[in-house]
Formats: structure tokens, sequence, C-alpha cells
């Protein structure tokens, strides 16, 4: 009996790159403020102008979603994220925490080699933002984020296994970039980066944890102070019965 013949089955099209590329750009149009916070993201027009499907389009905004950046909601679409002060305030303490908590860990469980490879990044970043502040706020923030990174390695088993479950995500809001939009910020920032990266080097917890404490705060002030808000004072108590 002769073989059945192999079906010619046509290649796949790398649909999870051309995913990453449409969350990756509508993300940063969110992120330099292009879209504003509570601008609805009209899908008709925006999958023509990415030349992409519009189920895709979902797809991304779907994640972008679970990024902190866009809401989504049937029958409405998708907008882009629109927090209260105190909402935005809430976030930015949150992060704090965790950014504070991963750099502990970074101090404790980081292996030497790990730890060199952070202070070479973070040695890289501060020259080259102290020479000409990056020719964009895009660039400095790929560069941060390669820092940021290996920060993260250096958690060990923690960011591995957070990595592999994909079940860690950085917190994002529209205004992420406030912080850094001008070339002082950017050097202003990087030298802090030295600063968390050689307390890392040292082994001290407790002092690695308030540098990445005082980074987020300082962040924090950026945010408020770019939006021309005041930082909400606290939240309000709930009265106990009785």
């Amino acid at each position: 009996m002769p073989a059945s013949p192999v079906p010619q089955i046509p290649p796949l099209a790398d649909t999870r790159s051309l995913l990453k590329q449409v969350i990756d750009t509508v993300r940063w149009e969110i992120l330099s403020g292009n879209y504003p916070p509570g601008m609805r993201l009209k899908e008709v027009e925006l999958s023509a102008r990415l030349g992409v499907s519009r189920p895709l389009l979902r797809e991304a905004f779907q994640r972008l979603h679970f990024a902190g950046l866009v809401t989504v909601r049937d029958r409405q679409g998708a907008r882009v994220m629109q927090l209260t002060p105190q909402e935005l305030s809430d976030v930015l303490d949150f992060q704090t925490t965790m950014f504070a908590f991963i750099s502990r860990l970074a101090t404790i469980n980081g292996e030497s080699g790990d730890k060199q490879r952070l202070l070479d990044q973070a040695t890289q970043l501060e020259r080259r933002a102290l020479l000409d502040g990056y020719g964009s706020i895009r660039e400095f923030t790929a560069a941060r984020y390669r820092v940021q990174h290996l920060l993260h390695v250096c958690t060990g088993s923690y960011y591995r296994v957070n990595k592999r479950t994909r079940f860690v995500s950085e917190i994002m809001h529209p205004h992420l970039l406030l912080p850094y939009l001008s070339v002082e910020q950017r050097q202003a920032s990087a030298q802090r980066w030295l600063s968390l990266a050689r307390l890392v080097v040292q082994g001290d917890a407790d002092a690695t944890e308030a540098c990445a404490t005082q980074i987020n705060t300082v962040i924090k002030a950026a945010v408020f102070a770019g939006l021309g808000l005041a930082i909400p004072e606290g939240r309000p108590t709930t009265r106990q019965p009785g």
C-alpha cells in the first residue's frame, strides 16, 4: 500500500512577533502621551493604521489591560487607563514596596558575577547619561530596563521561577515616563541606579532597601509634579462601629 502523501501545510506567520510589535507600538503611544488617559482606542481605525487584524488588536488590548495601561469592557472597547490621584498614588506606593523587596532580594541572593554585571550596566548607563543624556527618552528607557533586568536576575530563584510562569509583570500606568522627560532627570535617574547597584554589590540589604525606597519616592514626586497635582496625604480611615 503506497504511503500517504505528506500534506503541504503553508508556513505559519510569526504572529507572536507581530503581536509583540503591536503591543509595543500602542504601549509607547500611551506612555509618550499621544494616547492620553481616558482616550478610546478605536479598533477599526487602529487596526487599519497598524495593518493588523482586529482579533490580533483585541489580544494586544488584553495584554495592555493586564499591564495596567488600558481598560477593556464588553461593547465599550478599550480606553487608556485613567487613574484618580489616589489610585495613582496607590500604584506608585505598591511599586515602591515591590522595588524595595526586589532590591533587598538581589542583595541577599545575587551571585557575585550577576552583581558585577549589574554594576557594569549601571555604570554604563550613568556614563552615557552624563555624556549626552541619551538621544531620546525611548533609548534611555531601553537602557534603564537593561539595568532593571539585571537587578531581577540577582534575585536568584525568585526571578527564575516567576520568569518561567510569567507571574510577575511590571507595574505600569500612563504617566510612567514623566520622571525622565528632561536630560537632567535622566542623568539623575542613572546616578540613582548606579548608587543602588553599588549597594547591591556591597551586600548591605538594609541600605539597599532604603535606597530603593528613596528612588521610588523621588519618582512618585516627579510624576505628581509633572501632572501638576498634589500627592494625596493618605486614604481616609474607616470609622469603627460602636
